[in-house]
């Protein structure tokens, strides 16, 4: 292929710790190492609550070249009476969204996040570019502006379709313009391919792509250094979660499961990696619990690279039985260690995980079936192996960044 001048758009991109960054991250480095001119378009976000939150964290450098990929980071601003009006603008849309102008629902949307150097994104929007590449429509204000750069247009829309009320916000008529307007949009799942197809969106522009990992990552995990940092002894089985620590991801129901386990005498501990952002029922679930069980809580923060991969290394069981994920790197990572995974029968994940093959899917919110088959795996070392090790054989021919670097490749060349 010849060298290209790509832009990539995402609202996010490391050090912010999720999904969508770490999939832009791995294609954009990729795509440079092979000679191409990668210039990212993203914003100062370092933590999700900084979406809404004039307090939240940022990232300071707005303009930095990180392995070989040229990251353009736009500073966020917020409406008045924030957080507050951010939670009222991003719950009104989808309620006007069936009758609202969609004039209307692109100056709201351009609101989330509230991009501030307007005048700088214009500017490199003017460039010349062979392709762009657009990322996560639910924080679409980055995707909007670049709705006018010509030439070709892929997009990974990353949409979660676990519940209605998750969904809404993923297919208001701005957000599937943009899915209308692109030649090629990229889906993690079958499940999320057939749910665009049915609200329309051409079936000759989906491509089933997945998500990846690198296997060499857990490679030199320490699961003693994990619980050497966390006082936690080696005969003590870890439940391990990764991710925004949320009702919706399934934090909530996970940790009403180990309190069921805890009433039992089970030893236990549950080890929740990942932010704690308000709103999000974590806070409150947690002040609520007995102190003589907050001992079994383990709360490291957000983990990245070696450290995450101690913890995960360090578990038993991995388990985040979320209905907001389009498909769930985090299993991927499990996965990588032989840890048995939990999900919940929501989103793409049913997809991602088979069920009773190399994990378990159960219903979303169900504290009791979940705490049921977190203590038949700890009780049952032998098949939590089986379980395990068939998720890391499927990892590793399926869902490694290489193979689906190999797959957006293929999509590129056929656009240019």
């Amino acid at each position: 292929m010849k060298p290209l001048r790509l832009l990539h758009i995402c609202a996010v991109y490391p050090p912010f710790v999720g999904g969508a960054s770490t999939y832009v991250a791995e294609i954009s480095r990729r795509f440079a190492a092979q000679g191409h001119s990668v210039t990212v378009l993203t914003t100062d976000i370092a933590q999700i609550d900084a979406t809404w939150s004039p307090h939240a964290r940022r990232i300071p450098v707005l303009r930095e070249n990180l392995d070989g990929v040229q990251v353009e980071r736009m500073r966020i601003g917020h409406l008045p009476g924030a957080p507050f009006s951010f939670y009222a603008l991003r719950r009104l849309m989808p309620l006007i969204a069936p009758i609202a102008p969609r004039t209307l629902l692109r100056a709201m949307g351009r609101c989330v996040p509230l991009l501030v150097d307007t005048q700088r994104v214009r500017t490199l929007l003017r460039q010349p570019y062979d392709l762009t590449h657009i990322v996560n429509i639910t924080m679409e204000s980055p995707l909007l502006a670049a709705a006018s750069v010509p030439g070709p247009r892929v997009c990974t829309p990353f949409v979660h379709i676990g519940s209605d009320h998750v969904l809404r916000n993923y297919v208001m008529p701005h957000q599937m313009q943009l899915l209308h307007d692109s030649q090629r949009v990229l889906v993690q799942t079958p499940r999320e391919g057939a749910a665009l197809a049915q609200l329309g969106v051409n079936q000759n522009s989906l491509r089933l792509l997945g998500m990846g990992m690198n296997p060499r990552e857990a490679e030199e995990s320490d699961g003693a250094e994990f619980r050497r940092r966390h006082g936690l002894p080696p005969s003590v089985p870890i439940i391990a979660f990764l991710g925004s620590i949320t009702r919706d991801k399934g934090a909530v129901p996970l940790l009403e499961a180990m309190q069921l386990l805890w009433q039992e005498n089970n030893e236990a501990v549950v080890a929740l990696a990942g932010e704690i952002p308000a709103p999000g029922g974590f806070a409150h679930a947690i002040q609520q619990l007995p102190e003589k069980w907050r001992c079994k809580v383990v709360l490291p923060g957000v983990l990245r690279g070696r450290e995450k991969h101690d913890m995960l290394a360090a578990a038993s069981v991995f388990a985040m039985p979320s209905r907001v994920d389009s498909f769930g790197i985090a299993y991927l990572e499990a996965w990588a260690h032989g840890l048995p995974v939990i999900g919940a029968d929501a989103g793409g994940v049913p997809d991602v995980i088979t069920h009773e093959q190399d994990g378990y899917i159960l219903p979303f919110g169900d504290a009791q079936n979940l705490a049921e088959h977190i203590q038949m795996l700890l009780a049952n070392p032998e098949l939590a192996a089986t379980l395990g090790n068939a998720g890391k054989r499927k990892m590793l021919d399926q869902y490694t960044w290489e193979s689906i670097f190999t797959k957006v490749e293929r999509q590129y060349e056929e656009l240019t």
